[in-house]
This record gives C-alpha cells, structure tokens and sequence, in this order.
C-alpha cells in the first residue's frame, strides 16, 4: 500500500516537474497554435495598445521586439505559479508594412480564452472585461 502511495505521489509531482520548465520552442509548433490574426497594426502600435490595456485594466503582456529585425516580435506569458520562463502563451508577430501577422500557441488546449483575451486586449486597449 505505501509503496502503491509513494509511486503515485512520485508520478505525480515528476508530472509537474515537466510542466515547469515549458520553453517558447516547446510551443511554437503547428500542434499549439491557437490562433492566428492579421491585424491592422505596426509592433509598435501593438505594445502601446498591450501598455495602455495594462494601465487601465490589467496586464495582458507585452511586446519584445527583435532586436537583430524591428519587424519581428513575440509576445509571452508564463504559466502562473510555475518557475520563471514557463512559457504558456506565445504569440509570435511579424510586421509587414502597416500590418502585423499574429499566430498565437498555447501549450495548454484550455487557454484558447487567454489567446482572445490577449487579441481583445490588443483590439480594444481601453475596454476592461
């Protein structure tokens, strides 16, 4: 009986340990993605809408810009309550003219809200939910 226990308990907690260390490439394959979006923005008009829905309503990420090409960008969040750099969401972002692609992957099947949420964010920054 212990033993039967102890298996459990062990599979149980190295079930989790797998889950904390989730990495942006562990996501970012055709299996995870989400969504995927054309939107009518620039990287840049993209962060300012992610800072602005972040100061009037709550944090919904924000943008890192590729620093070797300013026409490409991603977007993370972490998976709450697990070590840092858990990666949950990943929206990847490539500018083209006044446009930007959006492909949005989530690790997790369940987080098709967050990835709206996230795009309603963008959309709508002043609108709080």
């Amino acid at each position: 009986m212990i033993r039967t226990v102890l298996f459990v308990l062990v599979a149980g907690l190295t079930g989790c340990a797998a889950v904390q260390n989730i990495s942006a490439s562990d996501i970012r394959n055709p299996e995870h993605l989400r969504a995927e979006r054309e939107l009518p923005l620039t990287i840049a008009q993209i962060s300012q809408a992610l800072y602005e829905h972040r100061s009037k309503c709550s944090d919904a990420g924000q943008v890192v810009q590729n620093p070797g090409n300013a026409n490409e960008g991603l977007i993370t969040i972490e998976v709450p309550g697990l070590s840092k750099g858990s990666v949950a969401l990943l929206v990847d972002l490539r500018q083209s003219g006044n446009s930007t692609n959006a492909k949005a992957y989530t690790y997790y099947s369940t987080w098709k809200g967050q990835v709206d949420n996230l795009f309603k964010a963008i959309e709508a920054p002043g609108k709080c939910d």
